[in-house]
């Protein structure tokens, strides 16, 4: 089955729910969109999610010299699929100041960093980038909007002084203890229209549009690559089994057989030298290699590395249509740094959360596209970055596969 092409879902926010800037931030997007994204000086990253046939896309991070917007905030949710739609900007960066947003559901204020160094053009990239805001950072001060309403609006009418930190409280002196949310909205407008909108609008449309979003041509998946398999549960089986009989039997967003899974490296793992690429901290379907047939028992397997729910006790087939997003990875590092660092160790010692990271990232390091592969992995892992088709997949073995079996094509009968 070829890979579904994604919709991209712009920021439309319902009325009563709208910022003062999000008509703006629409309307950039709507221009970047006419000029196939590429503008000087301007880049822009994409977000997808949704799953099956109700896959989208969106606009995640714009960024310019002196500005970054980050869509994030939640929407709702996108027509019938259900998909979260969260392509809402949910932090605004511009001079002098970061605005953090949150929906009206959220029962939040809005939080406002404001900038009170000397040298806003040395601390700009350092303050565009404070994830992690400690006092290290070029100095600001914290706004936070609580208490009465604006005026016909969802959003607090001031935001207030809400400072964390003695070094934070001594920057506030001479500031203001409290600023009208309004005029800081209004503001935060009218610049993005000046400084983003009107630069954008000022260069050309672009004469033919690039769709980005095209699925790839298939890669072919390499033949010395042996003969696969994967763990599902039950849920999984009677998708599978519906779709391989009628996809149409299924709702669009889980028109799939088989969804990505847990991470090979975890996101608080660090590269460290950057040799761990981002397919490994990206969720798989995590395969084995090895024949399997209606005899195998999940019980009876090993997939390097995986740890199975209860539930994934169904031993499935896999049989890749292309290679595309599909990786491989040797657990032997992991499992010789770990017997490295244990036999240092006291016997019923445990590992720091440390040393385990230094066994993933042994491991982490190996992750390469499996059209690459020549060979040499002591113990490979499969990892499929993208979702499988149902011709990809055959339910092999399992308890009550029968039944389940039955009951899927029942419901439809």
């Amino acid at each position: 089955m070829k890979e579904y092409h994604p919709d991209f879902v712009f920021p439309v926010v319902k009325e009563g729910q709208q910022y003062p800037f999000d008509g703006i931030c629409e309307q950039i997007i709507r221009e970047l969109a006419v000029r196939n994204f590429n503008i000087p000086d301007m880049k822009i990253d994409f977000h997808r999610f949704g799953s099956g046939r109700a896959k989208c896309v969106s606009a995640n991070i714009i960024e310019g010299n002196d500005f970054r917007l980050w869509f994030s905030r939640g929407l709702g949710k996108i027509g019938k699929t259900g998909a979260r739609n969260s392509s809402g900007v949910s932090i605004i960066i511009i001079p002098g100041m970061e605005l953090l947003l949150y929906s009206p559901s959220d029962g939040c204020g809005p939080t406002l960093y404001r900038y009170v160094g000397s040298n806003w053009a040395e601390d700009c990239e350092s303050f565009k980038n404070g994830m992690f805001r400690i006092d290290t950072m070029p100095p600001y001060i914290v706004y936070t909007g609580k208490g009465n309403k604006s005026p016909g609006n969802f959003w607090p009418a001031e935001l207030n002084l809400d400072n964390d930190f003695d070094w934070q409280n001594k920057l506030s002196r001479g500031h203001p203890a409290s600023l009208k949310t309004d005029e800081i909205f209004n503001l935060t407008r009218d610049w993005l229209n000046k400084n983003v909108l009107a630069t954008i609008q000022a260069q050309p449309r672009a004469a033919k549009l690039i769709d980005f979003f095209e699925p790839e041509q298939p890669i072919p998946v390499p033949s010395r690559i042996g003969p696969l398999f994967t763990l599902a549960e039950s849920r999984d089986c009677t998708r599978i089994i519906k779709g391989q009989k009628d996809i149409n039997l299924l709702e669009r967003e889980d028109q799939f057989a088989l969804h990505i899974g847990s991470r090979f490296v975890w996101l608080d793992v660090p590269s460290n030298d950057g040799a761990i690429p981002e397919a490994a901290y990206n969720g798989s379907v995590w395969c084995g290699i090895g024949a399997v047939d209606q005899n195998s028992q999940a019980d009876d397997l090993d997939i390097p590395g995986f740890f199975p729910s209860m539930d994934q006790k169904y031993v499935v087939r896999v049989t890749l249509n292309r290679a595309n997003d599909v990786y491989i990875a040797n657990f032997w590092p992991y499992e010789m740094v770990q017997k490295s660092l244990f036999g240092k160790k006291e016997e019923g010692a445990h590992l720091t959360n440390s040393e385990v990271n230094l066994c993933t990232q042994a491991s982490g390091r190996t992750v390469i596209p499996l059209a690459s592969y020549t060979g040499g992995y002591w113990l490979p892992v499969i990892l499929v970055n993208r979702e499988l088709d149902f011709d990809e997949v055959e339910i092999l073995s399992g308890p009550r596969l029968d039944s389940i079996i039955k009951r899927a094509l029942e419901v439809e009968a």
